[in-house]
């Protein structure tokens, strides 16, 4: 139960050691979710939810360098000496288009299982350094090798290697976010693996071949990320909208108990996205952005968008919850800004500035007057991973509880 107030105020959480007391705002778009939690000039609903044992809290000390195959190699020479061959196989299931071999890791014997897929877009690294800190604290932790028991899970920690190797450029000055204005390297439609199955690439092929053969599914947790955003944003298929309120709560928590906010943005349906609230949304389906680009007589766009993952996954049997983490590598704020509820101003500015921004990096010149007091913060790594441990936690939760 969230903490009641009187009619005036009510109690909000932070952590388990602090209270204070807010302001009721005064709209109720929210429905369901009745409490608001007034951060960073943003009215989000709040209902702390404490797990006993967090995945998050176990995290080992992170640098902001990102991870290479080198960090992921030795963490996969690691499982023999912890775990029975019975528990682990560690296979690749095929090379990408430039001959870079896609690993798969399979862990556990449970009956619940768990796909977890990392790397469709290129540009999104946080995912691969979730995996990798994932299977750390699984291998170092007796209280979650339990866990092993109870779901098989099927991680894909980087299903875009070229990609990946395209974005050296910034990744090696990371968190720089000029240099990845500059350098981001990103798949068009046509090329871009989240909306490429059964088999628009070779490596759609070598998945869609691959979740065939351990089908069906429980979860399908799709770790992706934004470059910039006003906050956290989880996204939902829309057959478990009205059953996951906790998770939606739980996300939040989890998003503010860091002192983010989150990214409120309602499309209204554009392009298939159906908003839930604040930070909230449904997962993208290609038929509507089919339809999408069609309303806008662009009909060789809208033939090269296949299914996504969670499309495909679902359709192979079981109702799997299917979730999709967008956390931003950069958050947006500015001191004069005043949100309006589904209209993430910056974010919406920025993006029609930034080819503007981006010329003028590449020609060296100073951007400060476009930006006109934007701030661009860099997400700490270690903020972004343990959100993304949150998800799957309150995700295994749920499967759980409703499987």
């Amino acid at each position: 139960m969230c903490p009641k107030g009187d009619s005036n105020s009510y109690t909000a959480r932070r952590s388990p050691l602090k209270r204070v007391r807010l302001p009721i705002p005064p709209f109720g778009h929210l429905r369901n979710l009745k409490k608001l939690f007034y951060l960073n000039n943003h009215y989000t609903p709040i209902c702390i939810v404490m797990t006993k044992e967090r995945l998050s809290r176990f995290i080992p000390d992170i640098s902001e360098k990102l991870s290479d195959d080198g960090d992921l190699i030795k963490i996969l020479d690691h499982l023999g000496g912890v775990l029975p061959k019975s528990l682990y196989n560690v296979q690749t299931i095929g090379m990408s288009e430039n001959a870079h071999p896609i690993k798969a890791i399979i862990l556990g014997s449970g009956n619940y299982k768990v796909s977890i897929l990392s790397g469709s877009h290129s540009d999104e690294p946080v995912g691969y350094e979730t995996c990798l800190v994932f299977l750390k604290i699984l291998l170092s932790h007796e209280q979650f090798k339990g866990w092993l028991s109870q779901f098989t899970f099927v991680i894909l920690p980087d299903i875009n290697p070229d990609g990946r190797l395209k974005n050296e450029l910034w990744r090696k000055v990371w968190p720089d976010w000029k240099a990845y204005v500059k350098h981001a390297f990103r798949e068009p439609p046509g090329r871009d693996l989240e909306f490429g199955y059964p088999d628009m690439r070779l490596e759609n092929k070598l998945l869609s071949q691959f979740y065939k053969k351990h089908a069906p599914f429980h979860l399908h947790l799709n770790l992706h990320g934004m470059g910039f955003s006003e906050g956290g944003l989880l996204l939902i298929d829309r057959r478990h909208i009205s059953k996951t309120k906790r998770l939606q709560e739980q996300f939040i928590n989890a998003v503010l108990e860091r002192s983010l906010p989150l990214h409120d943005h309602d499309r209204k349906g554009e392009k298939g996205f159906t908003y839930i609230g604040p930070g909230l949304t449904t997962t993208p389906e290609s038929e509507p952005m089919r339809e999408f680009f069609k309303s806008q007589n662009d009909l060789e766009t809208a033939a090269i968008f296949h299914e996504t993952s969670m499309a495909y996954i679902s359709g192979l049997g079981g109702e799997p919850l299917c979730l999709v983490t967008e956390l931003p590598l950069f958050l947006l704020t500015h001191a004069a800004y005043k949100h309006q509820p589904g209209q993430p101003y910056l974010y919406k500015s920025l993006r029609q500035k930034l080819p503007d921004i981006k010329a003028r990096l590449m020609q060296n010149k100073p951007v400060e007057e476009l930006l006109d007091g934007l701030q661009i913060q860099p997400i700490p790594l270690k903020t972004a991973v343990e959100i993304q441990l949150d998800i799957l936690q309150f995700a295994l939760e749920y499967v759980t509880m409703n499987g």
